[in-house]
Parts: C-alpha cells; structure tokens; sequence
C-alpha cells in the first residue's frame, strides 16, 4: 500500500479510504529481541500461522542475501511499496517490461506477467528471474542485465503477443505459459539454428499452440505445479517447433499421449464451451499478423507491422 508516514500525511483522495481503515482497526505488534535472522525466522514462523505465506514467499525470505531474491524484490517494488537497496533505472525498466503494458498493445491491458493485482504477482516474478539466472548463480548486477536482454529479445526482437502466448480461452493469464517459453527463449538466443527454425516455421507453429491452448496446462497439471514444469512446456515448444518443420507430428503424438490432438473436438464440445471457444476464436482474430511471415505480432487489430528478427 505504499510508505504510511507518507498516506498519513498526504491530502490525496485516493487515500481517504486507506486512512479510515487504518483509523478503525487496532494493528498488532510483536517486539521479536535479537539480531536480523532471528527477526526473519519469526516473520516465517508467525506467518506460517492463519493464512500462510506461499512456498515462493517463504523461500524468497529465507535466501534475500540471493541475487535472484534482490532482483525480484526491486523490481516489485516499482509498483509503490517499498524501495529497496538495489532499487534503480534497470529494475524500473524490468518492472515496465513485465507489468506495463509495452509496446503498441498500451490499449489492450495483456501484460507480459498478468495483473499487478492478481494473486501469486510475487511467485511469477520471482520464479521468472529464477529461470533466467538458470542456475548460474549471477551476481545482481548480472542477472539485472540478462533479464532485461532476455525480455527485449521476447519483446523487441520478437514481438511476441502477448495476449496469444499467455492469456488463455478465458483471457485469464497463463503462468505455466510464461515460464515455458521464458525456458524456451533462452534456447532460442543460445540456438541460432533453432532461433532461425523458429522465424522459419512460426505461422504454422503459432496456429498449432492456438488450436491446442489447453495443452500447457494439461502438462502442467502433470507435473503438478507450474515452476516444476516449466522444462516440460520448453520442450514441448520445441517438438512442436521440429514438427512443423518436417510436417510431421506423430513423435509429438506419442510422447504427450495424454494430451487431446483431436482437430473435430468442436464436435464434442457443450454448448458453455462452444460458447468459450468462439470467444477466444473472435480474440485471437482480432490480433495482428506480421506481414512477412504471417505469424502473430504485437499491435493493434488490423496494424500493418513486421517482426523485428524477421527484417
């Protein structure tokens, strides 16, 4: 909600309904004694009682000395909480890039991350970073570069919609879709072979993830949890990727054999989901095409553009 010494004394309207909260309640306050671990370990273990804090909460508290939980913390706190050491121009960046609508979509609110208000913003940012450091253990300042080179590649180079890769048949955002291709990026700016595949084939491999939006999240769902599955959605990107390719999909078939590559589904389908599907259909029609290589392209409806790496 922002510094309190600062909405106490401010004047602005938008804070009336702040200070007439506060004003009604009594807060609690616990005095812990002692040095700053013992401090963090009583937040964990008083806040693991009542409504509990997620997993990623409590692991992001217990590593803060990590860069990964540094980053994670400056770039949330662009969103007016609190304003933390390694607060700067490069975080304020990566907080517009995941939360600010960012390119000529500004009128459509599809931002890279989902709302700034939903539920779990903490964990998607954090588990976002973690993927990019990839284990290699950056140091802050490091891993404040690679992010922002990862996100300008997605967003600059490839004008990725965002609204096709990662809002679903109800518009509600995907996180299983964003740590996926985050994993899959970052094979794709490592890969040149695979990065050219990639502009080569992303008509036909886009309009494949279109037909098939709930296959992430059935893989997902397997794997139980999003963070563990985000290697899984990467290479499932890929095969999908090498099927287009060859035009030959049977290897991709067998190996997710749980998953529904029925094309007649609409014949099956109840009317509520008819209903969803033509929805989404009518969403993703209204996104724009780039006019070299057909795939989707960040803009607004009808917009004449072309991909940066397609130049």
């Amino acid at each position: 909600m922002g510094n309190y010494s600062e909405i106490k004394l401010s004047t602005d309207s938008k804070y009336r309904s702040i200070k007439q909260i506060i004003g009604k309640r009594s807060i609690a306050i616990q005095w812990v004694i002692g040095d700053y671990d013992k401090v963090k370990e009583a937040f964990i273990r008083i806040n693991e009682q009542g409504v509990s804090i997620s997993a990623d909460e409590k692991e992001l508290i217990e590593n803060d000395d990590l860069p990964t939980s540094q980053l994670s913390r400056a770039i949330l706190s662009h969103g007016q909480g609190q304003k933390p050491l390694y607060q700067n121009e490069k975080t304020q960046e990566l907080f517009d890039r995941f939360f600010t609508p960012f390119l000529s979509h500004q009128l459509k609110n599809y931002p890279l991350c989902g709302s700034l208000n939903e539920d779990f913003v903490i964990s998607k940012v954090y588990n976002t970073i973690k993927i990019i450091d990839d284990s290699e253990n950056l140091d802050i300042k490091s891993l404040e570069l690679k992010s922002l080179e990862v996100l300008k590649f997605i967003q600059d180079n490839l004008n990725i919609s965002h609204k096709v890769y990662f809002y679903g048949a109800t518009k509600k955002f995907k996180t299983n879709s964003l740590y996926g291709f985050i994993r899959f990026s970052l094979h794709l700016m490592e890969n040149k072979e695979l990065s050219d595949l990639f502009i080569k084939n992303r008509k036909i491999f886009e309009e494949f993830l279109v037909t098939n939006e709930r296959h992430i999240q059935d893989i997902a769902r397997k794997k139980r949890q999003a963070k563990r599955a985000f290697e899984e959605v990467s290479s499932y990107y890929r095969m999908v990727l090498e099927a287009c390719e060859n035009n030959d999909f049977s290897e991709l078939h067998s190996k997710y054999n749980y998953l529904d590559f029925d094309e007649n589904k609409e014949k099956t389908q109840t009317p509520r989901e008819k209903i969803i599907q033509n929805n989404y259909n009518q969403f993703i029609a209204e996104t724009p095409r780039c006019v070299t290589c057909g795939g989707f392209i960040d803009g607004q409806e009808n917009e004449q553009k072309t991909h940066k790496c397609c130049l």
